[in-house]
């Protein structure tokens, strides 16, 4: 027994399936996956100025810190 199928839902299914083909994006494919805890293999931190640390003291001051 075959269900009819609509040109709407023909229509659904084609673009559901084209959206999951899209959907792997290139430069996140094959690329190293290190789930090691307390490790981060990102850049490097940049340092702060002292600008930015003086702010930082004020607003934990504020903060009752």
């Amino acid at each position: 027994m075959s269900l009819p199928v609509s040109g709407l839902s023909k229509a659904m299914l084609v673009v559901g399936l084209l959206m999951s083909l899209g959907a792997c994006r290139e430069s996140e494919e094959n690329r190293p996956i290190k789930l090691d805890k307390g490790s981060y293999d990102g850049p490097a931190d940049t340092g702060l100025s002292e600008e930015q640390r003086r702010q930082l003291q004020q607003r934990g001051t504020l903060q009752g810190f």
